[in-house]
């Protein structure tokens, strides 16, 4: 979803992804999707203020590892901001 500084909605878009990808293929998606996005509203990543992604695990604060996962195991130890 890509939303203004007001938080109007400019555009949404969902991808499934099958629970057990790989982390690489799950951020792959996620940046695919996001290219997608701004070529939707016609802006490009520059003019971008916060992105905001979830994951089902605790992260760790400083250094933004996965440090447990028991739902996604081959999450842990990644760290997914830093690979986006």
């Amino acid at each position: 979803m890509a939303a203004d500084l007001a938080g109007q909605i400019l555009a949404e878009q969902r991808r499934e992804l099958q629970v057990d990808n790989s982390p690489d293929d799950a951020l792959d998606a996620a940046a695919h999707e996001f290219g997608q996005i701004l070529n939707r509203i016609d802006t490009v990543a520059g003019d971008v203020t916060g992105v905001v992604m979830g994951l089902p695990s605790p992260v760790e604060r400083g250094s933004g590892r996965v440090v447990t996962n028991s739902i996604l195991p081959g999450w842990i130890d990644h760290r997914p901001a830093q690979e986006l």
